[in-house]
């Protein structure tokens, strides 16, 4: 009877051992916790950050009134660009937004072989005083209307990208006059605007769900009056919206624009799958412009820029 007491109070012993040191085993692998007296690195100054090989200035436009930010992106080969050669140049509108998104989309399928190399011109409103959307009203829509007073100026807006901009582009800058235009919601109701009432100032139109609701669908009214032989030069357009937005405006307009079928124009649309009103710009713009610069042209397409 002793014997099985000392052996089960040596078993307990021994277990109380056995736990007590994976217990203390767990406790150092435990990390230690960083030492009170580490000093903590101060902050450096921090800098805004900016793109490589882009260039800033500021524009006044005598026509619409305000002063306009533009941002110029060069190709990677233009310093090495030999004499006499001159790139295609692409048109952003809304670059406080756009822009960044627009080179990035550009470079890839540029490398990937899908485009030329371009000229990427920004423009953006160069003060706002918090009032951007008045603004891009302002500037960017066809009509006046009674809630926004201060709208309707498009016309205006591209006498300063035909009499100002354009022409200081092409002096300053190693830039043809192969142009496209890319725009989303307000300025792509430009876009698409320029397209039916001064169609000659691009070759290639890229919008991204445009703004089709403005002034009771007032771009339906001057579509159904825009002539059959209003494009006089090889143009390609390409729009872009997307399913999640519970519209179907962009839809309807696309296919009026289509069924029309322009003398000159190649036109090109399509819904994106699970995308909204701004998550579509980035393939809206990626495959605008492979449709705009395609190398393979069919039948009525717009120009080949080498």
């Amino acid at each position: 009877m002793k014997t099985k007491i000392i052996c089960s109070a040596l078993t307990g012993i021994l277990l109380l051992g056995h736990s007590q040191t994976t217990v203390e085993t767990k406790k150092n692998n435990a990390p230690s916790p960083a030492p009170s007296e580490v000093p903590v690195a101060v902050k450096p100054v921090a800098t805004p950050y900016q793109l490589d090989g882009t260039e800033t200035f500021s524009l006044a436009s005598p026509e619409t009134g305000n002063t306009y930010d533009i941002v110029v992106s060069l190709p990677g080969n233009y310093a090495s660009a030999p004499a006499g050669k001159t790139f295609p140049v692409v048109y952003v509108l809304d670059a406080q937004w756009q822009f960044p998104l627009i080179r990035a989309v550009a470079g890839a399928i540029n490398y990937d072989g899908d485009i030329p190399d371009v000229l990427l011109v920004g423009i953006s409103w160069k003060t706002t005083n918090g009032n951007l959307s008045a603004l891009r009203e302002h500037d960017l829509t066809p009509t006046t209307i009674t809630n926004f007073p201060n709208s309707g100026h498009a016309d205006k807006f591209q006498d300063f990208l035909c009499k100002n901009l354009f022409p200081f582009i092409e002096s300053h800058y190693k830039a043809n006059q192969h142009r496209a235009v890319t725009g989303g919601s307000t300025s792509s109701l430009f876009v698409y605007y320029t397209l039916l009432s001064q169609p000659d100032l691009f070759e290639g139109y890229i919008g991204s769900s445009p703004s089709l609701g403005w002034d009771n669908h007032v771009m339906d009214s001057i579509l159904d009056k825009f002539p059959q032989d209003g494009i006089k030069h090889n143009t390609r357009a390409y729009l872009a919206w997307g399913s999640l937005e519970g519209s179907s405006e962009c839809s309807i307009f696309a296919k009026k624009l289509a069924e029309k079928n322009l003398k000159n124009l190649d036109f090109s649309y399509a819904p994106v799958s699970n995308a909204g009103h701004a998550g579509v710009n980035a393939e809206c713009y990626t495959r605008g412009l492979q449709f705009v610069f395609a190398k393979s042209m069919p039948p009525k397409s717009g120009p080949v820029v080498k």
